[in-house]
């Protein structure tokens, strides 16, 4: 008797870990005040899914206000698939960040905004579809994405923030459309789209739009058509005898972006285009071997703060600017 008893114990016990591994989790995950509106649930093959109408809640484990799917590590871990429903209208920032299983991602056309660092060091991410009426990746969203290998940017996509790809060190492959020109500084900074041209000491640019050049040494030549150096462009921090010794830019750039030459300790010589219309803040920021007398052409309108901060470089306008 005593035999029976402890065999049917242990499967009594048997019973219950595996109802605990095939159990499904759920909960609620809309936006404040109206919590109801989206739902989640997370099932014993991995697959999470969330559904509803309208917003999800705004998480964030940073400020320590995790997203109920991923309150800690080990729940993060168990999270493979993410779908997302179609009625759902955002995907919340930090929302599966450091969910290092997760292997693909469906996202419906109803979603109009992917949060910054929604998908950040999503380690295992292969595949991910960015919704036609999406118009902002923020900053970081796909930031150490370290298996994502290909991206779609759709035509409504009208901002691509600072360092959205960060770390995609196997993404090459990135469609772009042509009307896409307000880029962050460095969104695609070590993936392989730029690796591959920085190791031949080249300019990764994009429709005309100088993105990242931040490896390149010596004296670099911007090809014509460039209309804009990219905020953080050459912005690195380097030894005392690397990165960029001189700069020759063509007629056709108009724009300096904020930080494009900052922390170019070697620097010592750039021309001024004269089409130069804006030269935005802390553009040649440390650039302590920068001494050249700069002549400011009359299509300047704009220039930023600190822009020669930390250097001996004086600029001479011909026209006073507020």
């Amino acid at each position: 008797m005593r035999i029976l008893k402890n065999i049917l114990l242990c499967a009594f016990i048997a019973l219950c870990v595996l109802s605990l591994v095939s159990c499904t989790h759920s909960g609620y995950c809309g936006a404040k005040g109206n919590k109801h509106n989206v739902k989640w649930k997370l099932d014993g093959e991995g697959t999470l899914t969330i559904s509803g109408t309208g917003e999800m809640a705004s998480y964030s484990d940073v400020l320590g206000n995790p997203a109920p799917w991923g309150s800690s590590e080990a729940s993060k871990k168990t999270i493979k698939k993410v779908v997302i429903e179609d009625g759902v209208t955002n995907i919340s920032e930090q929302a599966f960040r450091w969910c290092s299983n997760i292997t693909e991602v469906v996202i419906p056309d109803s979603v109009t905004d992917i949060g910054g660092g929604a998908f950040c060091f999503c380690s295992s991410l292969i595949k991910v579809n960015i919704p036609e009426n999406v118009t902002i990746l923020h900053m970081g969203t796909f930031s150490g994405c370290t298996n994502l290998t290909e991206i779609v940017i759709p035509d409504s996509v009208q901002t691509v923030e600072t360092l959205a790809f960060d770390g995609c060190t196997n993404l090459k492959n990135v469609t772009i459309p042509e009307n896409l020109t307000d880029f962050g500084g460095n969104p695609f900074k070590d993936t392989a789209l730029s690796d591959k041209k920085m190791k031949q000491n080249e300019l990764l640019i994009i429709n005309n739009i100088l993105i990242d050049g931040s490896k390149c040494i010596g004296d670099i030549v911007i090809p014509d058509g460039v209309t804009k150096i990219g905020d953080s462009a050459f912005d690195r921090v380097v030894d005392d005898n690397e990165g960029l010794i001189s700069v020759t830019l063509p007629d056709s750039v108009e724009t300096i972006g904020k930080c494009a030459f900052s922390r170019c300790p070697n620097l010592e010589r750039i021309n001024i285009p004269e089409n130069l219309k804006t030269i935005d803040d802390y553009a040649f920021f440390q650039c302590k071997k920068l001494k050249d007398k700069l002549i400011l052409p009359e299509s300047v309108e704009y220039i930023g703060k600190n822009v020669f901060k930390c250097s001996d470089a004086i600029w001479v306008s011909p026209i006073s600017l507020p």
